[in-house]
């Protein structure tokens, strides 16, 4: 009898390195395909292409965003998202570039966040970031995408802040 218990704690012990393994090397091979599409992602031309054909529309609650690796391997978000996932792929190419979170009030009243960056000719631009049309837009000012997002969204703007790239909390305390 003892030597069959110890027969089956050595089962299950192997069973569980075993088991280990193989989730560590899964782990392993995804961190690598992600490493290896956000490498591939090295203007924001292929960026807003990638956002487009591989990330739907899905809103969850709240002012955090699922961090960039999350959202690449879900494929599903909301602007929040698109703004973490986004400026994270252009800060590991060395763009200049924040998450801009402006408060809206009227029909869509809440929080909304854009991709705000340099490009390589510095000219100052921004990714929409919604689902129903994703694009890039130059601008020459902060308050020129007030302008653009008012127009667009068809709502107010009351307030707008800054939160660095990459950031999951989307949030611009105060607003």
């Amino acid at each position: 009898m003892k030597g069959k218990l110890n027969v089956l704690f050595i089962f299950i012990f192997i069973t569980i390195i075993l088991t280990s393994c193989i989730e560590n090397q899964l782990d392993v091979e995804y961190s690598l395909i992600f490493s290896e599409v956000i490498n591939q992602l090295d203007t924001p031309e292929k960026l807003l292409e990638y956002m487009k054909n591989n990330f739907t529309e899905a809103w969850h609650e709240g002012h955090i965003s699922y961090s960039p690796e999350v959202f690449f391997n879900i494929k599903e978000g909301g602007c929040k998202e698109l703004a973490t996932f986004g400026s994270y792929v252009l800060d590991q190419h060395g763009y200049e570039v924040k998450i801009m979170c402006v408060k809206l009030s009227g029909e869509l009243i809440g929080q909304h966040s854009l991709t705000l960056f340099r490009d390589k000719d510095d000219k100052l631009k921004y990714i929409t970031n919604n689902m129903c049309n994703i694009e890039i837009i130059e601008v020459e000012s902060v308050e020129e995408i007030l302008a653009c997002e008012t127009e667009r969204l068809g709502c107010e703007i009351t307030k707008y802040g800054f939160v660095p790239a990459g950031s999951t909390y989307v949030w611009v305390d105060g607003l």
